[in-house]
């Protein structure tokens, strides 16, 4: 009887496991490539790593899987920034000064939301 039961568990499994990988293929169908990068990366970044964040600003300032918006790239790289990812500084002020100086201060307000958000508070 416990064979059986067994047997159950790692045929749900593996009927599970194509289920998802099926799941996969049809978003990656559906989606471009960088595209669903960039759906995990700002899942992460959302999540508090500074390192995904880093990523959600290049996406942002490359255009890759995105379009390209120099705002939300600046946002982005203040995160991971602020967070201590001393390659994000460069970029980050470059993206700055790439913007009109009358967008600066559209650039500190979102950035300031989003740290808000999504940087992980201290306990």
């Amino acid at each position: 009887m416990a064979f059986l039961s067994w047997r159950s568990l790692s045929v749900s499994l593996a009927i599970a496991t194509i289920a998802v990988f099926a799941a996969a293929s049809s978003r990656a169908a559906e989606d471009p490539p960088d595209r669903v990068a960039y759906q995990y990366y700002r899942a992460l970044a959302e999540g508090g790593s500074a390192d995904a964040q880093m990523a959600v600003g290049d996406m942002h300032r490359y255009g890759e899987g995105v379009p390209a918006d120099l705002i939300e790239a600046y946002a982005w790289y203040y995160l991971a920034a602020q967070q201590g990812l001393e390659e994000a500084i460069r970029p980050m002020n470059d993206t700055f000064h790439a913007l009109p100086e009358a967008q600066w201060p559209l650039a500190k307000r979102l950035a300031e939301s989003y740290e808000k958000r999504f940087i992980p508070k201290a306990k």
